[in-house]
């Protein structure tokens, strides 16, 4: 005796149960996208980048004129965000002006529930942290130029840098070396 022939009907329904099982997969893929869009719709730039802060994201942001960091924001205020460099820790804080693209390079796992102790309110507040703190940095400005050396003054439309003037309407980045941590009980 020969084979029954094969139900039809058979081949039909696998091949409904997978179509429908990618459908819902592409409905879900869909579904996520869609709700990360209107969730982004609903943020400005500021939140997007706490956002990135507490998912601990790698990024790369493009700032005007022509430079681009990578890193992980350590600090989102009013004004600028905080962005510690990778590999080295390089700290650049960052009027939100400047900022052109904001592009996710990779998770680098975990998050963070606690603020960085260095955190910024504003980018005024945080430049007037630096002069108390006397520390040695770097102001870059849209005009191409760096100017190095602690901040002397902090005003309201300019700071002053190693006895030069700089108009905050034209810092681009401020850039503070790694800090070394303390090590407690250890005189130098």
């Amino acid at each position: 005796m020969g084979e029954a022939p094969e139900d039809p009907t058979i081949d039909l329904n696998r091949h409904l149960r997978r179509a429908a099982g990618l459908e819902l997969r592409v409905d879900d893929a869909a579904d996520r996208r869609g709700a990360s869009r209107r969730l982004s719709e609903s943020l400005d730039l500021g939140q997007l980048l706490v956002a990135h802060h507490v998912r601990n994201d790698r990024i790369r942001i493009r700032l005007v004129p022509d430079r681009t960091l990578e890193g992980v924001v350590v600090g989102v205020g009013s004004d600028a965000l905080a962005i510690a460099a990778i590999p080295d820790g390089t700290r650049y804080d960052v009027p939100l002006g400047r900022v052109v693209a904001i592009e996710s390079v990779r998770p680098l796992g975990g998050t963070r529930s606690r603020p960085d102790p260095d955190a910024i309110s504003s980018l005024a507040t945080r430049l007037r942290h630096l002069q108390a703190l006397e520390c040695e940095l770097a102001v870059h400005t849209v005009a191409d130029r760096t100017y190095r050396g602690a901040i002397e003054v902090v005003a309201d439309d300019h700071l002053i840098v190693g006895g030069v003037t700089i108009a905050l309407a034209h810092v681009v980045v401020v850039e503070t070396a790694t800090r070394r941590p303390r090590r407690w009980g250890i005189s130098s």
